[in-house]
């Protein structure tokens, strides 16, 4: 399910959708601005555990892509894109015990260090690009990285 341009202060609430439980695996929204995200909205649209993949794409507004969004993935949510969009809060994702790719890239990073520690064991991808953090969790990234070969870390512009 791709959704485009929508409007400046858009809410994103369950309502009549026809796709409402409708076993989507993917949602990408792109090139619009959210005021609101009901709690656990995409869980509803695509049936609760059901979305694989979530790309948000320069969305822009107040919402921050944590628990409250997330609520109902937790354990099917395994690729999460945050592109030139919205913060994201990292201590959140801790709960997604199905993510195991994660690309935050031109973004306002909400989190510590030790945030970043509790979501690298499940993760296989880590893009980190153009976003606003100053401090990495280093010896744990290392760790992370030398554990498996099969690992994928990009960090750059930060």
């Amino acid at each position: 399910l791709v959704v485009t341009n929508l409007p400046e202060g858009s809410w994103l609430t369950v309502g009549d959708e026809e796709f409402l439980g409708a076993n989507i695996q993917k949602i990408e929204i792109q090139n619009s601005n959210i005021g609101r995200v009901d709690p656990g909205y995409f869980a509803q649209v695509s049936g609760n555990n059901k979305l694989k993949r979530l790309h948000l794409r320069k969305v822009e507004g107040p919402v921050i892509v944590d628990k409250n969004m997330l609520k109902g993935l937790e354990r099917s949510l395994n690729y999460l894109m945050v592109w030139y969009s919205l913060s994201v809060n990292v201590g959140d994702l801790a709960e997604m015990e199905a993510l195991t790719e994660l690309e935050l890239v031109g973004t306002n990073v909400v989190g510590t260090p030790a945030d970043f520690v509790k979501i690298l064991p499940r993760l296989r991808s880590l893009e980190i690009k153009d976003s606003n953090l100053n401090q990495l969790p280093w010896e744990a990234i290392a760790k992370w990285v030398d554990a498996y070969d099969s690992r994928s870390l990009k960090i750059n512009e930060n």
